[in-house]
């Protein structure tokens, strides 16, 4: 039983011994879509005041400008799936 103990320790050790160690080849990750284009700023909304007839002009303004903005993050969005497309699908020529 010994004489097994100390033939197996004896391969561990030249198994062990034998071993090389290889460097690990370096790994490119593109930075991510909103690393490189940040995500568009929310528009700062007007205070509906009291008065009727201003207060249809502000909710005029802060609908043209919630529009603008939601504009902005369609083109955001379709911008971050063409970047992830040409990354992970790119084109064959």
């Amino acid at each position: 039983m010994k004489k097994l103990l100390i033939m197996l320790m004896i391969v561990s050790i030249v198994l062990i011994m034998g071993c090389k160690t290889t460097q690990n080849p370096e790994i490119f990750l593109p930075p991510l879509f909103m690393e490189v284009i940040p995500l568009p700023s929310r528009p700062i909304l007007e205070t509906v005041p009291q008065d009727t007839s201003k207060s249809i002009k502000v909710l005029s303004d802060n609908l043209v400008e919630a529009m603008a903005h939601v504009e902005l993050l369609e083109g955001y969005a379709n911008d971050q799936e063409t970047y992830y497309k040409t990354i992970f699908y790119p084109q064959e020529e």
